[in-house]
């Protein structure tokens, strides 16, 4: 059970991380990396 959470939890971290990268691209489009 606790791997399930910890899974879980990966998948969340990374799905936010994305949509946060996604958002901030489409705010500034100026050459951030």
């Amino acid at each position: 059970m606790l791997a399930t959470i910890i899974a879980a939890a990966s998948l969340t971290v990374q799905l936010i991380e994305f949509g946060i990268e996604l958002r901030d691209r489409h705010r500034k489009p100026r050459h951030k990396r």
